[in-house]
């Protein structure tokens, strides 16, 4: 036997018995293939696999050598014969078939068989049949059922159980468990009485009897080693494993990750260390119950008290009994040592502010109040990148506490979570849904609060050194399931009132296993129970679904109460935590990804020492290999894949974006070139850490399109080792309670980032003039936005005098800017772009601008500007652009002034402006060299649109006609065949406009938005299939926006598929889903769509 196993005969039931005929089924399986073979392992059974036979044994019976199952071929074995044990999973089936056949072609001869775990099923054999190796494949099973895992803890090891029987409807699962205690009773006696609650055990009571029933007379005596069998569902209990266990063996479960009875920890002189967690191990015995808070005593105490019994040996004053009483005290000093490590690498994890911040949300939840301050802690949790499995067990202890999420919260942490780690744990969410563990909370109390009080779930002053109550296996809390079977154990019925227990999911039952008058078994209703003899019972608890070590150790403190007075035996369909719960339930999602490879990886920590021998050997080959090839000298490979970095890097620095994606799809070496050498990136969520480690070159980074933004992410920014010279913030929304996440603690972490030269600050509402004042240290800064920051006014703007090397400001929207700011900036005389819309800037304000000499670009957009502006701007020397927003009070003449006087422009912006068609005239005869030309909200006719013809040199033209009139003066526009930027907004789209616009042979972005959004709104079809053939003629267009259009998927796919060239495609508020847009960007990497709403103003005019 192993030393690292228990003697599983001390327990209450001796528990070998059954690891032996585990065991004696695995060797016969091995004996029933003569000769040398390679035993392929299942990843999900290899890790328990070490608990029923060691490695001398597997090589006792001809395992030559392990592999896992995997997507690799086999390779060269050596060996004839290839033995699978594998769960009875459709996808280990296509695994083993692929491999199969691969083996088949390479090195024919093999003989290959297959072992189903726990039983062979049709499915898998439909699918080897399928494949064409049904006849190549010898097929059996492997019926292994519990196993022992302790002397008083047996597991079926399913890890998919609760999420089949909660989530999916599938109660194949409740078989296996009706089958393991069918074999149980068979080796042990039946037990004479079950009781049970929940639909799971009420099922496998169902199962069961009728097993004892098809076997007749010969079924199992009643009597034997069990007195009582209680069988309870995890579904009854959910909120349990969703809190931090705080026993010792629960909490290094937490922390650590208990798999197959075994931590592995990193060793102080390098390497893991892989510490055997169960009863031969004298001192976890003795540890594991307790509270983790008396664990460092008892560690210390022992210690002392072997130092203590050390010098007193040293005196000679023992006989020699006590002395070898000592020398076995002195074994336990090497676990002693052993587990005080282990408690400081908990004590290190526990000590960390999430883990205590975790706990203490934990406990309000439980005690129900703070809703609101719990789901903000969850949301701060988000934004730390907390890991995602605490973020989803806090979010399902909100939810089955409170009956469910109120809509408030969910919609806002739904949106978070998916912002966060990414819209592929969509799936888990409506796993967890269908589970019943996250839910929209609807009318109706909450069941919980009924059951806190009927059970007394919450208990107060716990003493965690001397506990009287099963609560202190989570500080305070006591686990429902352990209270039912208590009410269970002590007497009739559950001990709470029938309306409580109503509350509780599934029926409850009561019954003696008996035999009637022939000898055939029967089930009666259960008699009281008779009154106490002072033997203690034997009592199997069976849960189902799954069960936490804290549970385990809140059942053996229970067993040891004087009025309880019970061995209890636990039995289970997977020893689990809180996280193991849920990544059993959504982690295939997790791994939908890389369904094999990283699912192979899932046991790795539990791997028997033969696995890990094979894998030095095959590490050890690749040195080899590698050292021969380095001796022969270089080589030329005809791979692209290994081209040098350094020519990669060089054509990297050519790329557009679309080519770069393409590029960074070619292969994983080829993305991580790309990963490594990208300097703008743009990320969809706040993953900072992410961000740092996979684009370590980056210096400019866009955060606009992150919700999720908060002052952490920043500061974590500001102390990594990036040289960033490029930060934009934007959209940052508030919080589940309208607290901002952006606020001046953000602006002092931006101040560290010294290397800067452009910052932009959009939509900051909590940031204030005196949060500014640190942006001072950014000296080489360039280009400052702080759009749409209310709050910022002339004060904080000061800070503009001691940049000195500024020459671009946006304060548009900052409503607390007057003339004074503009009378400050007439000294910045490096300042060559300004924008100050929607402030309070007057005509006097624009004057002070005039002494600015290289002042380029200028954007005024407010009620508060007139003429007289105009004529100020008219003195700047460089004004090249101009933009006039909203300014009710500039007339069209005022604007012909300004024409007429900077006859230089090239950019020119009019909206909301008073224009006629002879202004119009005068504009397009003044200004000949005019680039860009944005006119919106603007009444002229069929004459002011045909009058832009003469622009020759016009590239970027943005119209919105209101009047039918001018439509004849659209479809004119033709001529200007240089334009190569478009946005077109009138009444009625039609097709003669379309074909003219199709004849522009330069045109590359066109915008139809918002061209028929009336239309669209009354139903009708906003863009027939004779449009959408003239769209596909325009191959040179690479960015399109149909927003608020009518346009089916066929079309959309029409579109994609005949514009080579097209990377850009907005579809705002148009009837097509997003899983289909997914759908086209993953069959055309080039692509980027997205239903999300471009800016009304596609010319970027100023700043």
């Amino acid at each position: 036997m192993s030393a690292a196993l228990p003697s599983f005969d001390d327990g209450p039931v001796p528990l070998g018995q059954i690891r032996d005929e585990a065991r004696k089924l695995l060797v016969d399986a091995l004996d029933s293939r003569r000769g040398k073979k390679v035993l392929v392992l299942d990843p999900r059974i290899s890790g328990f696999l070490g608990l029923l036979a060691e490695v001398p044994l597997l090589k006792e019976h001809g395992v030559e050598q392990l592999l896992h199952l995997g997507t690799a071929p086999l390779g060269d074995l050596g060996v004839r014969n290839v033995v699978y044990l594998a769960r009875c999973r459709i996808e280990n089936a296509q695994l083993i078939a692929r491999q199969v056949k691969a083996a088949n072609q390479q090195q024919p001869g093999l003989e290959f068989a297959v072992f189903w775990l726990p039983r062979r099923t049709i499915a898998c054999e439909r699918v080897l049949q399928e494949e064409g190796v049904y006849g190549d494949v010898a097929a059996g099973e492997l019926p292994v059922d519990f196993i022992p895992f302790d002397g008083d803890v047996l597991s079926l090891e399913l890890d998919t159980a609760f999420r089949e029987l909660s989530a999916e409807g599938d109660q194949g699962s409740l078989y296996y468990v009706a089958r393991a205690l069918a074999r149980l009773q068979a080796a042990f006696g039946a037990i004479p009485r079950l009781k049970g609650r929940g639909p799971g055990a009420s099922a496998v009571r169902g199962m069961l009897a009728r097993m004892r029933r098809e076997q007749g007379a010969p079924a199992p005596a009643v009597g034997g080693c069990f007195d009582e069998a209680v069988l309870l569902d995890r579904s009854l209990d959910c909120v349990t494993p969703m809190c931090t266990q705080l026993t010792y063996e629960g909490l290094v479960d937490e922390t650590l990750r208990i798999r197959n009875g075994a931590v592995t920890l990193d060793s102080p002189a390098g390497g893991k260390q892989r510490i055997v967690l169960n009863s031969a191990d004298r001192v976890f015995r003795e540890l594991r119950d307790l509270s983790f808070a008396a664990v460092g005593p008892c560690l210390g105490e022992r210690a002392k008290a072997i130092q203590a019994d050390y010098k007193d040996s040293k005196a000679g004053e023992r006989s020699l009994a006590e002395l070898r009483d000592f020398a076995a005290a002195l074994k336990a000093l090497p676990h002693i040592q052993r587990h005080i490590g282990l408690a400081e690498a908990v004590n290190k994890i526990i000590a960390a502010p999430n883990f205590r911040a975790r706990v203490r949300v934990e406990q309000a939840l439980l005690d129900g109040h703070g809703l609101d301050a719990s789901a903000e802690a969850i949301e701060e949790m988000m934004a730390a990148e907390e890991d995602i499995f605490v973020v989803l067990r806090l979010m399902c202890l909100l939810s089955l506490t409170q009956g469910g999420v109120p809509k408030k919260h969910q919609d806002a942490l739904r949106r978070e979570l998916l912002h966060t780690y990414g819209h592929e744990y969509l799936i888990t969410l409506s796993l967890l849904q269908a589970a019943g563990l996250l839910k929209r909370q609807e009318s109706g109390k909450p069941a919980f609060p009924a059951l806190k009080r009927a059970f007394r779930l919450l208990v107060d002053g716990v003493d965690d050194r001397a506990p009287a109550d099963i609560a202190f296996a989570f500080s305070g809390y006591a686990p429902l399931l352990v209270r039912l079977l208590e009410a269970a154990v002590r007497g009739p019925g559950w001990g709470v009132p029938e309306d409580v227990l109503r509350q509780l999911p599934g029926p409850g039952f009561e019954v003696v296993q008996a035999a009637d008058e022939a000898g055939l078994p029967v089930e009666r209703p259960a008699p009281p129970r008779p009154p106490p003899t002072g033997k203690r019972r034997v009592v199997l608890v069976v849960v189902i679904g799954g069960i936490t070590f804290a549970e385990i150790n809140a059942i053996r403190f229970l067993g040891g109460r004087p009025e309880v007075n019970c061995d209890f035996v636990v039995a289970t369909t997977k020893l689990i935590s809180g996280t193991s719960l849920l990544d059993d339930g959504g982690g295939s999602v997790r791994l939908a990804a890389d369904a094999t490879g990283k699912a192979c990886a899932t046991d790795d920590e539990g791997r028997d020492d033969l696995l890990d021998a094979a894998a030095a050997e095959h590490a050890r080959a690749r040195a080899e290999a590698a050292a021969a090839a380095e001796a022969a000298g270089p080589q030329v490979c005809d791979s692209w894949e290994w081209m040098v970095e350094g020519v990669l890097r060089e054509v990297l620095s050519s790329l557009d974006f679309p080519a770069l994606k393409r590029f960074r799809l070619t292969c994983a070496r080829w993305r991580a070139v790309a990963d490594r050498n990208l300097q703008t990136l743009r990320p969809s969520k706040a993953s900072v850490h992410t961000v740092i480690e996979q684009f370590p070159s980056i210096t400019s980074i866009d955060l606009s399109g992150c919700l999720s933004v908060r002052n952490r992410n920043l500061m974590v920014l500001a102390r990594s080792k990036l040289r960033l010279a490029s930060l934009t913030i934007g959209n940052t929304t508030t919080n589940v309670l309208g607290k901002p996440r952006i606020t001046n603690q953000a602006l002092a972490s931006i101040a560290e980032m010294t290397g800067l030269t452009s910052l932009s600050l959009c939509d900051c509402s909590a940031l204030t003039n005196n949060g500014m004042l640190v942006l001072t240290a950014l000296q080489g800064l360039r280009s400052l936005a702080v759009n749409r920051c209310p709050r910022i006014g002339d004060k904080g703007l000061l800070i503009v005098q001691r940049l000195s090397h500024l020459t671009a400001l946006n304060c548009y929207g900052c409503v607390k800017v007057t003339d004074a700011t503009m009378g400050v900036l007439a000294g910045v005389s490096t300042l060559r772009s300004l924008n100050t819309g929607f402030t309070k800037v007057t005509d006097a304000g624009v004057a002070a601008l005039a002494r600015l000499p290289h002042l380029a670009a200028l954007a005024l957009y407010a009620e508060t500007v007139t003429n007289a502006a105009l004529r100020a701007a008219a003195a700047l020397p460089a004004l090249t652009s101009i933009s006039l927003s909203n300014c009710y009070e500039v007339t069209g003449d005022g604007v012909v002034a300004l024409a007429h006087a900077v006859p230089g422009l090239r950019r020119l912006a009019l909206l909301n402006c008073e224009l006629s068609d002879d202004h119009m005239i005068a504009l397009a005869s003044l200004l000949p060299n005019l680039h860009t030309l944005q006119v919106q909200g603007t009444v002229f006719a069929d004459r002011g649109v045909r009058a832009l013809t003469g622009l020759r040199s016009l590239r970027c033209l943005a119209l919105e006609v209101y009047q039918n009139a001018a439509m004849d003066g659209l479809v004119c526009l033709s001529v200007i065949t240089q334009v190569t930027q478009l946005q077109v907004q009138c009444t009625q789209l039609n097709l003669d406009l379309l074909a003219a616009i199709s004849r522009l042979p330069h045109l590359a972005d066109l915008n139809l938005a918002q061209f028929d959004q009336t239309a669209t709104q009354r139903g009708q079809s906003g863009l027939s299939w004779s449009m959408l053939n003239v769209l596909v003629s325009m191959r040179s267009l690479t960015a399109l926006d149909l927003s608020y259009m009518a346009i089916n998927e066929d079309q959309v796919r029409r579109l994609v598929e005949l514009l080579p060239r097209l990377e850009r495609l907005c579809l705002y508020a148009c009837p097509v889903a997003p899983a289909f847009l997914e759908a086209i960007m993953a069959a055309w990497p080039r692509l980027e769509a997205t239903t999300q709403r471009r800016p009304s103003m596609p010319l970027r005019l100023s700043g």
